[in-house]
């Protein structure tokens, strides 16, 4: 094999490796227990300086590491919107927010809408299709 094809087949991995970290911080429950995941707390769980996991992410993803994190906080948010009856503040709080003002602030941010917007849209739209 190629060095290069190696190096890049390894760094893939890692990439890979940072998903499934981020998932299974959520899954675990770690995030109501303490509080939003930072980029350390990621690069410790996978071995690797916080500057090195920060420069692999930006590299494989185009976003910061801080970014890519919050992208993450965002799609397990909208999930347990539609499939869950949980409260906006107990979504919030499994999601490590200490303040849901806070997660309903980045949710508004990042996908344009407010989460009670949200879920309404998607509950309108599973009517129409039933």
């Amino acid at each position: 094999m190629h060095p290069e094809t190696k190096k890049y087949s390894q760094d893939y991995a890692q990439v890979d490796e940072v998903a499934a970290t981020t998932i299974r911080y959520f899954d675990s429950g770690k995030a109501r227990q303490s509080s939003l995941p930072t980029v350390r707390q990621f690069a410790d769980e996978m071995n690797l300086s916080p500057n090195y996991f920060g420069d692999m992410v930006k590299s494989y993803t185009g976003t910061s590491p801080q970014a890519y994190i919050q992208q993450h906080i965002i799609s397990l948010a909208q999930s347990r919107l539609v499939s869950t009856d949980l409260s906006i503040n107990e979504i919030a709080y499994s999601l490590g927010f200490e303040y849901p003002q806070y997660f309903s602030r980045l949710f508004k941010k990042q996908t344009g809408m407010s989460l009670q917007e949200f879920r309404k849209q998607r509950e309108l739209s599973e009517l129409a299709q039933a």
